[in-house]
């Protein structure tokens, strides 16, 4: 079995939810796991996640953060992307699932904000989406 095919629930559920956003919203760029470039685009990591309810079997509904930054010279385009982020996740009726954990719902935690300006005078954008996933 390779590592792709033996990822952790939380890991297999962060790149579904890449892959559900890449696939169904526009915008005009990938999304970057490994860092928000000095050039600008976006960037998401997972925060840390919490148990909501764990149940005899040792089962548990979960609390996955996902923090999005956006980086560009147009504050506005900075709004846009991450409020589509927010608005398709939270709009979802039906959830991607995997093989090892279930997807439940997502909220806007945190609407997206402008959390600083580079040097470049690049404005930087955040939001927080809280996903509970099951596993």
């Amino acid at each position: 079995m390779s590592l792709k095919e033996d990822r952790s629930p939380q890991v297999a559920f962060f790149e579904s939810l890449i892959d559900c956003i890449e696939a169904n919203v526009e915008l005009g760029d990938e999304i970057s796991l490994k860092e928000l470039f000095q050039s600008g685009g976006i960037y998401a990591e997972l925060g840390n996640g919490r148990t909501v309810t764990q149940y005899f079997d040792k089962k548990a509904d979960r609390i996955m953060p996902v923090l999005f930054l956006c980086k560009n010279a147009d504050q506005m385009m900075c709004m846009e992307y991450l409020s589509r982020i927010c608005n398709y996740l939270t709009g979802l009726k039906q959830y991607p699932q995997g093989q090892n954990f279930k997807w439940n719902n997502a909220v806007t935690a945190a609407e997206p904000h402008k959390s600083g300006r580079d040097a470049d005078g690049q404005y930087v954008y955040a939001c927080m989406v809280e996903c509970r996933i099951y596993f």
